[in-house]
């Protein structure tokens, strides 16, 4: 759910991912969050296994109390923002 890794930027996660590891897309954000809808309220989710143009990755957050997909710049870390992953336990 990106929890481990708030505070770093999608560029920097990308980077360290593990080679059992991959970013998570916007597919896998999309089902985590409808199968934990509150995830949303600790923290947003950057999906770094979907780029959105050159310089961008889509992300999840929570906007007016309803779920919101966005994209930001992949070298900008936000303090609440975290970079979920998915194939490792």
């Amino acid at each position: 759910d990106g929890r481990i890794n708030l505070g770093r930027s999608v560029r920097d996660v990308r980077t360290t991912l593990a080679h059992d590891e991959r970013g998570a897309t916007l597919s896998d954000g999309i089902a985590l969050y409808i199968a934990h809808p509150e995830v949303l309220q600790d923290h947003s989710i950057d999906l770094p296994g979907t780029s959105v143009g050159s310089d961008r990755a889509a992300n999840l957050d929570q906007w007016a109390g309803r779920p919101r997909l966005g994209s930001d710049r992949v070298g900008s870390p936000g303090p609440g923002w975290g970079s979920a992953s998915s194939g490792r336990i």
